[in-house]
């Protein structure tokens, strides 16, 4: 995940990164850490979602994007994730 992604995770889990990277190297999936944490899954990928959407937002403000570029990414993760 990126960097980005972890606190994503970590702020809507209520866990530090590490504890997140520690059950991840353990063999335990994202969604099996958000069940075990009492969250749901699909909240989870809101908030996953919502930062991405934020950090791919803060690349075109920087002009390291366009619009479209960043539309064209946002397209392809719905469509591999069903969002």
């Amino acid at each position: 995940l990126h960097p980005d992604l972890f606190a994503a995770a970590a702020d809507y889990l209520g866990l530090t990164e590490a504890q997140i990277r520690t059950r991840l190297s353990n063999g335990r999936s994202l969604a099996e850490i958000a069940r075990a944490e009492d969250k749901s899954v699909d909240g989870l990928v809101d908030a996953l979602n919502a930062r991405h959407r934020a950090t791919l937002q803060a690349e075109v403000e920087g002009g390291r994007l366009t619009d479209a570029q960043r539309d064209e990414i946002l397209e392809c993760g719905n469509s591999s994730t069903g969002a």
